[in-house]
C-alpha cells in the first residue's frame, strides 16, 4: 500500500473540501483518485494530487505540478513528491534532502491553499483502478 504524506490537520481538512468539490466519494476504504487542481492564477499551474479514501478523511499520497519534461526546465516553482517511487524534488534544485522534505511540502501546500482560497480554483478527478481488479 502507498505511503501517506505527512500533512497538517488544516491541510487534511482542506483536502476534504477539495475532494467534496470534485464530487468524489470513496465507495471502499483505500480507493484512490487523481485530483487535478487548477488555481485561478496565471502564475500557478495545475497540481495533480493522488489521494486515498480512508474512512471519513482523505490521505495525500503524492503530488506534482510538473506538466512535462519541457516545463521541468523552466524557472518556475515546481514540485514532485511520490514516496512510493522515492521521488522528492523541488524546482530546479533537484532532490530535496530528507530533513527538508516536511518543510518544503508544508510550504508548497500553504501557498497552494492560500492561492485557491483567495483566487478560486477549478477541480477535476479521475479514479485509479484497484490493482486487484485490473486485467493483466
Amino acid at each position: 500500500m502507498s505511503q501517506e504524506l505527512a500533512i497538517s490537520h488544516y491541510s487534511r481538512q482542506w483536502l476534504g473540501q477539495i475532494a467534496a468539490n470534485a464530487k468524489i466519494t470513496p465507495t471502499s476504504s483505500g480507493q484512490r483518485w487523481l485530483v487535478h487542481l487548477t488555481p485561478d492564477s496565471q502564475q500557478a499551474s495545475t497540481v495533480t494530487l493522488q489521494v486515498r479514501g480512508s474512512g471519513v478523511q482523505w490521505q495525500l499520497l503524492s503530488l506534482t505540478n510538473a506538466e512535462d519534461w519541457h516545463t521541468m526546465s523552466q524557472p518556475r516553482d515546481e514540485i514532485c513528491i511520490d514516496p512510493e517511487r522515492h521521488c522528492f524534488w523541488h524546482c530546479q534544485a533537484g532532490p530535496v534532502p530528507l530533513n527538508e522534505q516536511p518543510r518544503v511540502l508544508a510550504n508548497f501546500l500553504a501557498d497552494l491553499q492560500r492561492i485557491c482560497i483567495h483566487r478560486g480554483y477549478a477541480v477535476a478527478s479521475d479514479p485509479i483502478p484497484d490493482k486487484e481488479t485490473e486485467d493483466d
